[in-house]
């Protein structure tokens, strides 16, 4: 039984990983973003966005919703409700197309720090 468990566990992971993977592919979101106003990946910038009505809601690791918008533009600059600065980190999103086809899940991560090794 316990042997049972595992393997649906991970075949769980592989195929939520897999479709992570491709939504992230279908759609060029990006993994990581560095606002840092030097004007390269300031922005979460989603490339197949070329039309209205793409929703959008970001969360912490914790499942606060800290961004939504039902018309997303690639304008979100890392900020948080009341507008400072978000930290280093991991956050999660839920990506709509405007065609209410399969919802996209995923995440990114954000790095300010321009000494952490990114360019």
């Amino acid at each position: 039984m316990y042997l049972r468990l595992v393997l649906f566990f991970i075949l769980v992971l592989f195929v939520s990983e897999t479709k992570a993977q491709t939504c992230q592919e279908t759609y060029g979101i990006p993994t990581l973003i560095t606002p840092d106003n030097n004007n390269i990946n300031d922005q979460l910038v989603i490339t197949s966005i070329n039309e209205i009505g793409w929703q959008l809601s970001i969360f912490s690791r914790w499942g606060s919703m800290l961004y939504s918008n039902e018309n997303y533009r690639n304008d979100w600059e890392g900020l948080s409700p009341d507008g400072t600065n978000l930290g280093d980190g991991i956050y999660y999103y839920v990506l709509t197309p405007p065609n209410n086809q399969e919802v996209c899940k995923g995440y990114f991560y954000i790095i300010r720090d321009s000494a952490a090794g990114v360019n």
